[in-house]
């Protein structure tokens, strides 16, 4: 674990170096999202649906079934809690900055080599014409000056190919946790432009200290029950 947490720091600290070299060739200034906009208390009470989202459908598993918890409830919230903090600090800082920036430089390289320096562009097209305009369809607009307009192809495949990373880091959820991640991943960068990375973070790992309090909960139920029928019996 800890030999793992090492690795990936220096993978991303490797990256940080990488992009701040290359600041001037992006849209966005290289610190600027850990900026604090707008009210930051907004943002993170704003994000209450997402919360309900995730504490509800984890409830409607977790209180519909037997358990049977080994592990104690507040060691199960403790787990939780630190699971939820790494999460909510390292894959933001991971997908919504440094490998948002990394693709971002990348991508076009990619189109130039695939006939873009014969004037052919097949993997502008088919996020242009595609990709962007779906993922904007199914975000309700909300992320369409980034998809669509005012920052170029190069920031809207960068957040698309990001986010289908976020997303396929999540499989081990099941298909509907897979799906679900990818709209996750969506609001997390509609957070970041709009309030910046900070919020983001805390929202993160507040969506998943939510769900992890939910078994929490369960699992002192359940001691309940377990006392109850020991002691009737």
């Amino acid at each position: 674990m800890l030999i793992s947490l090492f690795i990936n720091v220096l993978i991303m600290v490797g990256i940080g170096i990488y992009v701040w070299h290359m600041s001037d060739a992006f849209p966005f200034g290289f610190w600027q999202f850990w900026n604090i906009q707008g009210s930051l208390s907004q943002a993170i009470i704003g994000a209450w649906p997402i919360y309900l989202w995730g504490a509800g459908l984890t409830a409607l598993v977790a209180f519909t079934r037997w358990n049977g918890y080994r592990a104690k409830p507040l060691h199960i919230f403790t787990i939780g809690f630190l699971i939820s903090l790494f999460a909510g600090v390292f894959e933001e800082i991971k997908y919504r900055w440094l490998l948002f920036f990394v693709v971002m430089a990348m991508i076009p390289l990619g189109d130039w080599l695939m006939l873009g320096f014969m004037g052919y562009h097949p993997i502008q097209w088919i996020y242009v014409s595609v990709i962007c305009p779906v993922a904007n369809f199914f975000t309700l607009g909300y992320l369409e000056p980034y998809l669509l307009n005012g920052y170029g192809w190069a920031v809207a495949a960068a957040i698309i190919s990001v986010n289908g990373k976020f997303r396929n880091g999540h499989k081990y959820l099941g298909t509907f946790g897979y799906v679900n991640s990818w709209f996750l991943g969506m609001y997390f960068f509609w957070v970041v432009f709009h309030y910046g990375l900070i919020a983001a973070i805390i929202i993160h790992f507040l969506y998943d200290l939510f769900i992890f309090t939910v078994p929490a909960i369960d699992a002192v139920l359940e001691n309940r029950q377990r006392t109850v029928f020991r002691r009737r019996t």
